[in-house]
C-alpha cells in the first residue's frame, strides 16, 4: 500500500491537544456520541494562583484523556525505547497506520512546515500522525498551522523524523485507535445529572485525575503535587475574574486558552442540550436552549475581545471581561439548574 489516511473528524474541543486529538479520532463514529455527551461537563481550574501567572482552566475528565477513554485502544512506549530500538521511525509509523493506529507524539515544530515556529524557533508541541503517502514521502499530521488554525498539514519524512528526534522529553510515544471490540456505550442521564450538579455546586464527586491513572498531568498545566489548589465547576468564573484582575495590574501573563476552553465548554453543553432533546431525554427545548445559546454567544464575544487584546493590550478589555463574567456566572447557573430539573424528570 503506497498511501493510507485514517479518518479524522472535527473535534468540538481544540483548546488543549489532549482533548482535540482523542476527539478527532472519535468524532467520525456516531456510536461514540452517547459517551461524549455523558462526559466533558465539569471544569477544573487552579483557584490559588501561586505566582499570579499560572492560571489554568480545563474541561475535567475523571479518566485521563491520554490513556483512559473507553472507546480508544491505547499503547505507549517510552521515548528511550523508541530511540534505542527503532532504526527507521517513518517505517514504524507507516506500519502502525496500516494497523489502524494514530500516533500522538511531541515534536519540535522548528522542523515542521506549515507551523508558526517553522525555521524560526525551537518549540515542542503535540502532533497526531494519521496518514502517509510513500510516493510523495509525506505524513499527514494534525495540529495548529502557521495561521493558528487547527487542522491537517503535511510533513516530509525527513522533516518529521528531525522534529521527533530534536525533542528530549518524557512524554511517551502514544499509539491510539478507535475500539471495535466493546458493546455500544449508552448515554447516561444520571451521570450527566450528577456532573451538572457538581458543576453548579463547585465540587467533584468522581475519582480525581491526580489519583487515577494520569501519568503526567503537569504536561497539561496541572501539578499532581499541588492538587489541593484546584477547584471545580462554575466557580471557574471567579477564577477568570481574578485572572483578569491580575492582568489589569500587570501581574499576570496573557493567555487566551482559559477563556477559549470555557467557550468550548459552553458550546459542548449547548450541543448536549440539543442531543438530549432530540433523543427524548428532556421534554423542554426552546427556553433552555435559546437562553444557553446566548451564553455561548457572549462567551464567544469575550474570546474575540481576548484576541484583540493579544494584538493591542487595551486595559478596557480585561475590565469588560470581568463585568461580563460576573453577569454570565449567574445566568449560567440559573440555566443549569433549569436543565437539571428537566433531566431529573426522566431519571
Amino acid at each position: 500500500m503506497s498511501k493510507k489516511v485514517l479518518p479524522i473528524g472535527k473535534p468540538p474541543i481544540i483548546g488543549y491537544l489532549h482533548h482535540a486529538f482523542a476527539l478527532a479520532v472519535l468524532t467520525p463514529h456516531k456510536e461514540c456520541l452517547p459517551w461524549f455527551y455523558s462526559n466533558y461537563i465539569n471544569v477544573i481550574y487552579n483557584s490559588r494562583l501561586k505566582d499570579k501567572t499560572d492560571y489554568s482552566l480545563d474541561i475535567y475528565m475523571n479518566q485521563d484523556v491520554s490513556i483512559g477513554i473507553p472507546w480508544i485502544k491505547y499503547a505507549t512506549l517510552h521515548r528511550e525505547i523508541i530511540d534505542k530500538t527503532c532504526s527507521d521511525l517513518v517505517e514504524y509509523i507507516v506500519q502502525l497506520i496500516d494497523l489502524g493506529y494514530y500516533i500522538y507524539v511531541l515534536v519540535d515544530e522548528y522542523y515542521l512546515p506549515n507551523r508558526t515556529a517553522y525555521e524560526k524557533a525551537h518549540q515542542g508541541h503535540g502532533a497526531l500522525v494519521f496518514g502517509y503517502d510513500l510516493q510523495q514521502k509525506v505524513l499527514d499530521v494534525l495540529g495548529f498551522n502557521e495561521d493558528g488554525v487547527f487542522g491537517e498539514t503535511k510533513a516530509g519524512f525527513d522533516q518529521f523524523e528531525k522534529a521527533f528526534k530534536a525533542i528530549d522529553t518524557n512524554i511517551p510515544f502514544t499509539m491510539l485507535r478507535k475500539r471495535d471490540d466493546i458493546s455500544p456505550l449508552k448515554f447516561e442521564p444520571r451521570r450527566v445529572s450528577s456532573l451538572i450538579n457538581d458543576y453548579i455546586e463547585c465540587r467533584n464527586s468522581y475519582p480525581d485525575i491526580f489519583t487515577y491513572c494520569a501519568p503526567i498531568p503537569e504536561f497539561y498545566g496541572f501539578d499532581r503535587n499541588e492538587s489541593n489548589k484546584y477547584s471545580y465547576g462554575i466557580g471557574a468564573y471567579d477564577g477568570l475574574v481574578k485572572y483578569y484582575s491580575y492582568l489589569l495590574d500587570n501581574k499576570a501573563v496573557f493567555d487566551i486558552r482559559p477563556i477559549h476552553i470555557f467557550w468550548e465548554h459552553k458550546k459542548c453543553m449547548l450541543m448536549r442540550i440539543k442531543y438530549m432533546y432530540d433523543n427524548k431525554y428532556i421534554e423542554v427545548f426552546d427556553p433552555v436552549y435559546k437562553e444557553y445559546e446566548k451564553v455561548v454567544q457572549e462567551m464567544l464575544a469575550l474570546r474575540v475581545m481576548n484576541i484583540r487584546y493579544a494584538v493591542n493590550p487595551d486595559k478596557k478589555i480585561p475590565r469588560d471581561c470581568i463585568k461580563a463574567l460576573n453577569f454570565l456566572k449567574e445566568t449560567d447557573k440559573d440555566i443549569m439548574k433549569a436543565l437539571l430539573g428537566e433531566i431529573n424528570k426522566g431519571v
